[in-house]
Formats: structure tokens, sequence, C-alpha cells
């Protein structure tokens, strides 16, 4: 009987771990509002459960979901879904305030900043995008006046830089090239604090089930 209810705990601890292991394995990609009116990077790669977290730098950008081919043309909200950062006014540096979104999907995505015409001027994103698609967005953008808001902040997380950093600590051991580097070399160390994450999590998760079967 102990035999039996061991190995039934056992199994059930590597049951959870298994299944928060697909959380561990999330990436953050941060992306950067800049006062040159670009996002940095303007093109990324992301898995579903990853999590792209938006900068600001000054003066005063936001964020919002595009749609490729929308009817309603470039810089436009998403017809369905999307979401939307708000303004984040800063006059130096970068704004406290960091906007999340959660990725649950792998399909081409858009992105543009929502002030006056800064999306015309080629102030866009986009995410696992074909080749091409960035550019075409940007020529059409061009020839707009001003870009399109949403009515108000939805679809993602606003939090603070200090808070965000807290939590990718707490999950990646060690990120602190993070806070202060939005280059490629920052997406880099993300990347390979995750495989640390997948290697940990991975082994404690097999150490668990062989701990099944040598019980049983």
């Amino acid at each position: 009987m102990r035999s039996t209810a061991a190995a039934a705990a056992a199994a059930a601890a590597a049951t959870a771990l298994l299944a928060a292991a697909p959380a561990a394995l999330a990436d953050t990609i941060k992306i950067t509002a800049t006062s040159d009116l670009t996002f940095d990077p303007s093109e990324v790669t992301a898995a579903k459960g990853d999590v792209l977290e938006f900068h600001f730098e000054p003066s005063n950008h936001s964020v919002a979901m595009g749609e490729f081919g929308s009817i309603n043309g470039p810089c436009v909200p998403a017809n369905e879904g999307g979401f939307f950062s708000g303004y984040m006014p800063t006059s130096g540096g970068e704004n406290e305030k960091v906007f999340q979104v959660t990725m649950n999907s792998t399909d081409p995505m858009v992105f543009y900043c929502t002030q006056s015409n800064h999306c015309a001027q080629g102030m866009i994103g986009v995410v696992n995008a074909d080749d091409g698609q960035l550019d075409g967005y940007k020529t059409n953008a061009s020839a707009i006046a001003n870009a399109v808001a949403p009515k108000s902040v939805f679809g993602g997380v606003l939090t603070t830089e200090a808070d965000a950093s807290d939590d990718d600590d707490s999950d990646d051991g060690d990120d602190g090239g993070d806070s202060s580097d939005s280059s490629g070399d920052g997406d880099q160390d993300d990347e390979g604090a995750a495989g640390t994450v997948r290697a940990a999590t991975g082994g404690v998760a097999l150490a668990a089930v062989g701990a099944v079967f040598a019980m049983i």
C-alpha cells in the first residue's frame, strides 16, 4: 500500500511539472517604440505562449494590432481581437510602464503606433510575417494621413518595467541584460535563458517520471 501511494504521489508530481512546462518555455520578446519613429526590432518570430513586451521611448507612442489586407486599409485596428496599449508619454528615457501581449496564435500579425502620422512614417512592426509583408504594409501606410486608435486599452497587460524585470528574474534566474538592452544581443540572452529553463524543467519532469517507475 505504501509503495502504491508513493507511486501515485510521484505520478501526480510528474504530471504537475509537465503541465507547467509550456509556461516555463515561453520567451519574453522586448520591442521598443523608439524616438526615431520605429519599432526595434520591427520583425520578430514568436511562438504560441510567448510574450511581446513593448517599451516606449519619447515622446508619446502607443501600439495597436492592425490587420493584413484589411478592407479598412493600413494603420487601422484589426476587425477582430487585437490589442491597444494606450498612449505612453515620456519626456526622457523610457516610460516606466510596459505593455505585455501574450501570443495565442502563430499567424502573421502586424502592429503600429496610433499617434497621428507615425504609422504613415513607417512606425510599424510584424510578428511571424512572410517575406515582403512588412514592406508592403509600410508602402500602403505611407499614403494615409493619420492612424486610427481603438477607444480604450485592451488585449494586454500594463505593468512597470521593474515588475516585468522581477518576473523575468524569477522565471529565468538571471536576465540582467534585458533591462538595459533592446538590441539583438538582448534577444539572444532571452533565448539562452529560455533554453536553460527548458533543460531544467525537462530534467526534473523526467526524474519524477523515473521515480514512478522505480516505485512500481
